[in-house]
């Protein structure tokens, strides 16, 4: 979370320094997270029990493993292997403008490793980035249902649950 106030920042400038570090810190973390997951043996760690440190720039299972390039299992075993958003206020045409400024910014989110949306501050619509423009975003559901009591739905899921109101 960044504190960012598009006002003071019309022309994306100061917007541009702050994607310059997201984009590539957090879309690269968030990556390591999801090709670990998705595959812990192959671009993960595996479990970390056996893992010694090497030069400390990896681990290996045992003294004379492979090099483990990913996260371990334990790290890993209670994140869903979903894709990074980021959610910007300000007007579509000045975030378009703005990661169109840096190559290796425009990079993560044209080729989708970061999810990428714009909030316009004076209507509140949301636009998502896709295939190198913003889009109206049309949610799936128009209205929000609300729950009194969301611990049955805890207990009872083991996936992901939907967006709830609480009163």
């Amino acid at each position: 979370m960044n504190s960012f106030d598009y006002r003071v920042d019309p022309e994306g400038k100061y917007l541009l320094n702050i994607l310059n570090a997201v984009a590539p810190v957090c879309g690269g973390i968030n990556l390591e997270y999801f090709f670990s997951r998705v595959d812990n043996q192959k671009l993960g760690a595996g479990t970390k029990l056996p893992h010694n440190v090497m030069g400390l720039f990896g681990v290996a299972n045992g003294a004379d493993g492979d090099l483990r390039p990913g996260l371990p299992s334990q790290m890993i075993e209670v994140h869903d292997p979903v894709r990074l958003l980021t959610i910007v206020e300000h007007f579509p045409h000045v975030v378009l403008k703005t990661i169109q400024t840096s190559a290796a910014t425009y990079e993560w989110f044209i080729n989708e490793w970061v999810h990428l949306v714009a909030i316009n501050p004076e209507t509140q619509e949301l636009f998502r980035f896709k295939d190198g423009a913003f889009f109206p975003y049309k949610p799936l559901k128009q209205t929000i249902e609300m729950v009194s009591d969301i611990t049955p739905l805890i207990e009872t899921n083991i996936d992901n649950l939907p967006v709830y109101l609480l009163p």
